[in-house]
């Protein structure tokens, strides 16, 4: 089962330009129980891409605390040849 680019471009355009979701009322859901569950995921979504972010900028403060790139700033500017 071999994916083309073309296959892959065409399935990452569906996934970032998806509508966004309608609920149809059903059964004894009302609309209030709906709009808690909207807000719930938009909650959730903020969070965890807040928590990325953070973890990401973490990640990178811990490499560069490790590494220390300024310590030796001449030797850096030597390499890069300036």
């Amino acid at each position: 089962m071999e994916v083309t680019f073309r296959k892959l471009i065409e399935k990452l355009k569906r996934i970032f330009s998806a509508k966004p979701r309608v609920y149809k009322l059903r059964g004894y859901t009302t609309v209030s129980r709906v709009d808690k569950k909207i807000n719930r995921e938009q909650t959730h979504r903020l969070l965890r891409n807040f928590l990325v972010a953070a973890v990401f900028v973490l990640v990178i403060a811990i490499l560069l605390l490790i590494f220390n790139p300024l310590k030796d700033i001449k030797e850096l500017f030597r390499m890069i040849g300036i």
